[in-house]
């Protein structure tokens, strides 16, 4: 297993007994955890946790050669179809076995994709992960329903098993004591996706009609100190309460009368289902399982409205017993699905002449447009002399080159000599940037040639000349 919580080192955290109960499912289970800080190894019984930090390309390599070096699975299964996903998908490749990729957002809501730029980079990469793995495993039919109108998931198994609930107890409605005072309450993470800034605004509206009115937020993130300095520019710092993380949220759901969400998107929203297993009724934007829990208020992104919403008449929602699994019913139904995982075809791709003349062309074509993009920014906007700006931009290159090459190109999926290849590598495009900047302020001082048509000309002739390089640095036995 790949995941990216550095929870699952710590002794005694929700996480790590979660995957131990996983493990009470198979005869042995490794997890590599990528993370900025965590590092060491911890085992319980057959669970085995594995740290490695991820911060830069070469903690991805490391994550890979870490994950390559333990004893061969009977599958991969990745916690997301990002990074997490990518190193799965080298490991899967280079063990040959199945991979499973974990979504746990919803990455192809509109919402998700226009929220910013890295959204879209990584929906993007989500379609190359996805498309070569054995199955992928949901946590909502809406984020199924979504994918699965994708023309590069056709094919693909998409199974849905939701995320386990473990609340310690339920509260009933008589010990909420629904009276006149309304108290209001969020549980997140107080990130710019759940758009807590909206839910403020909307308390404001609402606190102006129902000024007994109370607004609890149980949760801690980066944007807690720009909440809590916004509820005060509102004028409602007094009747909002930031509570900060909590172990247990029961007593919260406990004294609350209506629970609010105003996420742009949502893969599942755990809280929504919580809360509606504690009777409280539920104003939410349209995400992740809003719909399916009954009566619930859907409200547009709109303050006035879901300020209105709060004060309507309420009534319980319902919750579909397929959105409540315990833990050890999630670990069974996930079990299953492993057992049931295709292997990896075995026939190899048809490698022809052409075919590898485009992809190394293609290779190259990318890493020239890094290294013009680089040198164009350096030289226009930073005003760095270009010949220094081509230095660095060779450099930046380079490291695009060598991945695209060694994984794409060559089909070398193999990491026992990825240090020694990326260190002659490394001699070559040192090389390489020498070679480059020498030729350039030869041929623009020389010729008086424009900086970019020179760095042109200069690319295609060290390109033609590596590829007898790249041939046997990358020769695959």
């Amino acid at each position: 297993m790949i995941s990216g919580d550095p929870m699952v080192l710590e002794g005694g955290s929700a996480v790590s007994g979660r995957l131990s109960v996983y493990g009470k499912f198979c005869e042995h289970l490794d997890v590599l955890v990528c993370t900025r800080t965590a590092v060491g190894e911890r085992s319980l019984g057959n669970l085995h946790m594995h740290g490695v930090v991820c911060t830069s390309i070469l903690g991805f390599y490391r994550a890979i050669i870490v994950g390559e070096g333990m004893p061969k699975p009977d599958l991969v299964t990745a916690q997301d179809p990002f990074f997490l996903g990518t190193v799965g998908l080298f490991i899967a490749r280079h063990h040959r076995i199945p991979l499973e990729i974990q979504i746990h957002t919803d990455l192809y809501d509109p919402e998700f994709i226009r929220f910013n730029i890295r959204n879209r980079f990584r929906s993007f990469l989500a379609r190359f992960i996805i498309a070569r793995a054995g199955q992928v495993r949901v946590v909502s039919n809406r984020i199924k329903k979504n994918l699965s109108e994708q023309k590069f998931a056709e094919g693909i198994h998409i199974s849905v098993v939701p995320v386990p609930v473990t609340l310690t107890s339920l509260p009933t409605m008589s010990r909420r004591g629904v009276g006149e005072r309304l108290r209001v309450l969020t549980v997140s993470r107080l990130t710019a996706e759940k758009d807590l800034f909206l839910a403020l605004d909307a308390f404001a509206l609402l606190h102006k009609e129902r000024p007994e009115s109370t607004f609890v937020i149980v949760g801690d993130g980066p944007l807690r100190y720009s909440l809590e300095a916004y509820a005060e520019r509102c004028g409602i710092s007094s009747f909002v309460i930031f509570v900060g993380a909590q172990k247990d949220v029961t007593p919260y759901y406990h004294d609350a009368n209506v629970y609010l969400s105003t996420a742009r998107y949502e893969g599942y929203g755990l809280s929504l289902v919580e809360a509606a297993l504690c009777g409280l009724p539920i104003v939410s934007t349209d995400v992740g399982v809003a719909r399916e829990l009954g009566p619930s208020a859907l409200v547009p992104r709109d303050a006035q409205k879901i300020a209105q919403a709060l004060t309507a008449p309420f009534s319980s929602p319902h919750v579909p017993h397929s959105l409540v699994c315990t833990v050890e019913e999630s670990a069974r139904q996930i079990a299953e699905n492993w057992s049931t995982l295709p292997p990896p075809p075995t026939t190899p791709r048809a490698r022809t002449p052409l075919w590898f003349l485009v992809k190394y062309v293609a290779s190259g074509g990318m890493a020239t447009a890094v290294n013009l993009s680089f040198l164009y920014i350096l030289t226009e906007f930073f005003s760095i002399w270009y010949v220094f700006s081509a230095g660095l931009a060779y450099a930046a290159a380079f490291i695009v080159s060598f991945t695209l090459q060694k994984f794409w190109t060559f089909h070398n999926g193999t990491l026992t000599r990825v240090r020694s290849q990326f260190a002659l590598y490394v001699t070559l495009g040192t090389f390489n940037v020498f070679l480059n900047t020498s030729l350039i302020y030869l041929i623009v001082e020389s010729t008086g040639v424009h900086y970019l048509v020179a760095q042109i000309g200069i690319g295609l002739l060290i390109a033609l000349w590596s590829l007898f390089f790249y041939r046997i640095l990358f020769a695959n036995p």
